[in-house]
């Protein structure tokens, strides 16, 4: 099955590769991490086993930062390994995961899977909400790695392309040993990609014409190497008609120690000995995200921006977070006519050129966060783009209403939860389809404003801004919400515990 899959990325590679290479050249983030990606990873200081987290972009890096402070406390024995698939990732890993191994994650070639778990040598791997690569979780299925699906959460769009190419995919989802998502809808999607998965495993043929023979397929590289020295046990129940025992090693994620593996099939040439296959189990364990909320921001940190951006005292700030083409249109032709200081912060660095293009046809002042300092402050009426990384947090506080992208177009939506914890006026477009849950959950305590499409944003905005009863209030009901929801790190830690025992 590996080699279907690796001639698959081949073949693709082969047909996308004059646009690779011509992005590549073009643009930096196509070139970052290439060569970790094919294998030539750092090496590693510890030689034991490590505790692998894949954190593919920055949101899921920033949820897992508190999980991974936990696992460095109650499990020092295991290095903490983290990877992730983006530039801006490796640029907050670099910066805010001190003493944490981390390096991109492997393309999903097997042989370059294989040598990422010769060098990290897992006990462990979380996988953060969800990335299906076949060629990784089968490899950890063999090598009986166990696999928990932390933060899981399944889009409907991603849902329907998984269960169209079940018939492919299906051993990769029998390759995650437990699916922890984020609430019932994502966790009834992935009880449903559990039924698709293989229905035996560790199946065993005994060929009754030729001689015995056994193949190991399924097991773990362990029983391959041992299950000779037990076969004699298996040819003598199967020329009694009796089922053998298997030992341990045969069961990679040892469930089956001591009991006996039933002949499930057979016909006048074959007998399959195995064992059912016991289904991954689901639970709700909620959103991770929700506990690395913070309900205040560093008030030393916020003064220090409001100095940097020349805010003056009682004037009003909106902060556009995480914004797409389609949406900077829309905010640079309303800022005119809302009267309001703007920090303006594009979701993918290289939209930064388009952005200050876009204000200065407007004749709007724009200034780059990252050419500030106390001594060249912003001038008093100029638009900020948030140029830097990992300070968006910080900006948010300064906000007195926020507008999260991503959401006005067809994207699905960017996280709105960090502003609401923060107390903030939060408001959103229709496409939130990445974030379901949350949104349910702040519309239903009126905590947060979803918005139909420009004109109402406009004019939404204008009122928050000139209400502050509204935007407390506003502000209040969605932070309390969220920050109720926090406790989902203690569910995740049990399960740790439960898998690596």
């Amino acid at each position: 099955m590996k080699w279907l899959f690796n001639l698959g990325y081949l073949a693709l590679g082969v047909l996308i590769a004059p646009w690779f290479i011509f992005k590549a050249i073009t643009t930096q983030k196509y070139r970052a991490g290439i060569g970790q990606r094919l294998g030539d990873i750092p090496h590693r200081e510890r030689e034991g086993h490590s505790i692998w987290i894949h954190a593919v972009s920055v949101g899921e890096l920033l949820a897992a930062r508190p999980l991974i402070r936990e696992l460095q406390a109650r499990w020092p024995q295991h290095e903490i390994v983290v990877t992730y698939t983006t530039r801006t990732a490796a640029e907050i890993a670099r910066k805010e995961l001190k003493g944490v191994y981390h390096c991109y994650s492997p393309l999903d070639l097997s042989w370059v899977v294989a040598k990422f778990f010769t060098r990290l040598r897992p006990a462990l791997i979380i996988l953060m909400e969800l990335e299906l690569w076949p060629n990784w979780l089968m490899h950890a299925a063999r090598a009986g790695v166990p696999v928990l699906l932390a933060n899981g959460r399944i889009s409907a769009k991603s849902f329907r392309n998984y269960l169209r190419f079940a018939p492919l995919l299906g051993r990769a989802y029998g390759g995650i040993t437990h699916w922890a998502m984020q609430d019932e809808t994502y966790a009834q999607r992935a009880a449903l990609l559990c039924s698709r998965s293989p229905q035996w495993r560790h199946r065993v043929w005994l060929e009754t014409e030729q001689g015995w023979q056994v193949s190991a397929q399924d097991l773990s590289f362990e029983a391959q190497r041992q299950w000779q020295d037990h076969a004699e046990a298996f040819f003598s129940a199967a020329l009694l008609g009796q089922a053998a025992p298997l030992p341990r090693t045969f069961d990679p994620e040892r469930r089956s120690e001591g009991k006996p593996h039933q002949p499930l099939a057979f016909d006048d040439a074959w007998r399959v000995y195995g064992e059912p296959m016991v289904p991954a189990p689901v639970s709700i364990s909620g959103n991770m995200k929700y506990d690395s909320l913070k309900g205040e921001a560093d008030a030393a940190k916020v003064a220090e921006f409001r100095a940097l951006f020349a805010l003056a005292e009682g004037q009003k700030v909106l902060v556009c977070g995480s914004t797409h083409p389609g949406e900077h249109e829309v905010i640079v032709a309303m800022l005119p006519r809302l009267g309001v200081r703007c920090v303006l912060v594009p979701r993918h660095p290289e939209r930064y050129a388009s952005v200050r293009e876009m204000l200065t046809k407007a004749g709007i002042a724009w200034v780059n966060r990252s050419t500030l300092t106390r001594e060249r402050p912003a001038p008093a009426d100029a638009v900020i783009i948030l140029d830097t990384v990992g300070e968006l947090a910080t900006v948010y506080a300064l906000a007195d209403v926020v507008f999260v992208g991503g959401s006005l177009i067809e994207h699905g939506g960017q996280n709105m939860a960090e502003p609401v914890a923060l107390g903030k006026a939060t408001l959103f477009g229709p496409h939130t389809e990445n974030f379901k849950a949350t949104v349910r959950e702040l519309l239903e305590v009126k905590g947060a404003l979803r918005i139909r499409d420009a004109a109402e944003l406009e004019s939404e905005i204008k009122r928050l801004l000139a209400d502050a009863e509204a935007r407390a209030a506003l502000g209040r009901a969605g932070q309390a919400r969220l920050l109720a929801s926090r406790g989902a790190l203690a569910r995740y830690l049990a399960l740790v515990e439960a898998l690596l025992a």
